[in-house]
């Protein structure tokens, strides 16, 4: 059974337009969804390209690190020598600690930066390593009916931060963890 609904004229004719307006931004949307052109605008999920770190090698073998000469609060890396071919002349000089050696070997600073091989490896695994340096001391106060008075606590000011480890994979297979600080050099 059909009912029947009176409208006027000029309702019908908003309510057409309506209904023309909706079918052509349907068929428009429509047209964007299967043109792959036309999208643009849309955001892809894009594949991430494999990540990779240069690492320095001396002697076939890769630098993992610098010795420090200095104290844990005060590092030193970086020391001066004479020179041995020219004694009134002093020349930077660095520890390197290689892969698979124990003792560090003094190298020239500037030769190792300016004339080092440095090859691209891929990253395996990234490891955040949280840190943290006590860097002096702060007394606590107290603010009492507007005075400030100190109570005699002495309280350590910490610095805290986060460095990367990085699983490397080297160009004879073998994996290595490397701390950030002695990549991309």
């Amino acid at each position: 059974m059909d009912e029947k609904i009176e409208i006027s004229k000029d309702k019908l004719e908003a309510v057409l337009d309506q209904n023309k307006e909706l079918m052509e931004m349907n068929r428009k949307f429509q047209e964007l969804l299967n043109n792959k052109e036309e999208q643009k605008g849309v955001m892809r999920a894009e594949e991430i390209p494999e990540s990779t770190v240069r690492i320095m090698f001396v002697d076939g073998k890769p630098v993992k690190g610098f010795a420090n000469r200095g104290t844990k609060e005060r590092p030193l890396y970086v020391y001066e020598k004479r020179d041995a071919d020219n004694p009134q002349e002093r020349v930077l000089f660095v520890d390197i600690l290689l892969e698979g050696k124990d003792e560090p070997i003094p190298v020239n600073y500037n030769e190792l930066f300016r004339e080092g091989l440095r090859e691209e490896c891929p990253v395996i695994d990234t490891k955040n390593k949280e840190w943290k340096i006590v860097q002096g001391e702060a007394s606590k106060k107290v603010i009492k009916d507007y005075t400030m008075t100190e109570t005699g606590v002495v309280i350590p000011m910490e610095v805290r931060g986060t460095s990367r480890i990085f699983t490397v994979k080297l160009p004879n297979g073998k994996e290595m963890d490397i701390h950030e600080n002695y990549v991309n050099m």
